[in-house]
């Protein structure tokens, strides 16, 4: 069974914490850790994390001194032990079969796909209020050129969409 490495960089964004954490507990699939970074953060990070780590095993929470987004993610990888890697914002929250649906597509494509991409909904103040996306995902969409020539211009998406 494969697993899913997820990677939370956190910093003062500590009242998103609980629903980024229980949208991960509620995967459908099974097979996966839950790296919790903090990132130097002031506020009750840590105090959230360990609720988190004492709730599941496989929850596990690092502490390190601000040195932002790349450095926090660097440090998760560095630790990772999943065969996949899904980055996510402490902030944001993922679909409850977004792994199992993912996995499925892998062990099913017979072209040895490495990654798989979803779409996302918008949220404001509660997660039940979503909005469309600020962007139209489409296999048009996912290649290099759109990637390396279109980003932040025509096209973005969320980070944990991959």
């Amino acid at each position: 069974m494969l697993k899913i490495s997820i990677i939370i960089p956190c910093y003062c964004q500590s009242q998103f914490l609980d629903e980024t954490l229980q949208s991960v507990l509620n995967q459908t699939y099974t097979n996966w850790e839950c790296l919790i970074i903090n990132d130097g953060s002031p506020d009750n990070t840590e105090i959230i994390a360990n609720e988190w780590i004492n709730k599941d095993q496989r929850f596990k929470y690092f502490y390190k001194e601000n040195g932002g987004l790349s450095s926090a993610r660097n440090l998760g990888l560095d630790n990772a032990t999943g065969t996949f890697i899904q980055f996510l914002d402490c902030d944001d929250a993922i679909h409850s079969e977004k792994f199992q649906k993912a996995i499925n597509k892998i062990e099913n494509d017979s072209n040895d796909l490495k990654i798989v991409i979803t779409n996302f909904e918008m949220f404001e103040n509660k997660i039940q209020n979503t909005n469309p996306p600020f962007c139209e995902l489409s296999l048009e969409r996912i290649n290099f050129d759109s990637f390396l020539y279109d980003w932040d211009m025509n096209f973005s998406i969320p980070i944990h969409c991959a």
